[in-house]
């Protein structure tokens, strides 16, 4: 299970969790961020080994999207060593949320 971000602590105990941390920003009430689901719980499934998954609802936890520059919803983050490294900003197909992370994650964690 995906965890959920709602405060500091959470997000903290996320990016203790590995070294690389994958962010979704999003809304409940998010038509693209509805489509993304599923996406981004499979992707979490597959790469558990190699990086901590964690979904942000920007509604209950702004802070941390003003934090890290959203502007629009859906928006992956990618996160190594708590600095980031990327973003994916819409709703992808799970074959591009793929090829950006294989862009941008070593293939030593791969």
């Amino acid at each position: 299970m995906t965890q959920q971000i709602t405060q500091q602590s959470d997000f903290e105990q996320a990016l203790a969790t590995q070294e690389w941390l994958l962010l979704d920003f999003w809304a409940t009430w998010c038509g693209p961020c509805k489509s993304m689901a599923p996406v981004f719980a499979a992707v979490a499934e597959e790469r558990q080994a190699q990086l901590h998954a964690a979904k942000v609802d920007i509604d209950v936890f702004g802070e941390l999207a003003m934090e890290f520059g959203i502007r629009s919803v859906p928006t992956l983050a990618l996160l190594h060593q708590g600095k980031p490294v990327a973003q994916l900003v819409g709703a992808h197909p799970k074959s591009s949320v793929d090829a950006w992370l294989n862009e941008n994650v070593p293939e030593t964690v791969v």
